[in-house]
């Protein structure tokens, strides 16, 4: 998997439209700058560099261990929540999904 295909995965998972606010379009910046650090550089995905399974590991990590939390609670445990409820499972499945391809 390339970048460029990587980068067209996670648009595909969390588009943003062209008229969004600025505020929204600065946090996918961000995240997009999170995934991409996450598939090229990140030591958890080193085995496995360049390979489609490193993107989906790359998009779970992020879910799980990067995504924002809203508001002061620990972040850990929101986001332990997220998964325990099953928040992030369409997410993940979706990226699963166009992995398998």
């Amino acid at each position: 998997m390339t970048d460029a295909q990587f980068h067209t995965l996670t648009r595909d998972l969390w588009p943003v439209a062209d008229d969004a606010s600025v505020r929204t379009k600065n946090n996918a910046a961000r995240r997009e700058q999170t995934l991409a650090h996450l598939f090229a550089d990140a030591h958890t995905n080193h085995a496995i560099r360049g390979t489609r399974w490193a993107g989906y590991q790359a998009v779970t990590e992020y879910i799980d261990h990067y995504a924002p939390v809203d508001g002061q609670r620990d972040a850990a445990a929101v986001r332990a929540e997220r998964v325990e409820t099953g928040q992030v499972t369409d997410l993940k499945q979706r990226a699963f999904a166009l992995l398998a391809v």
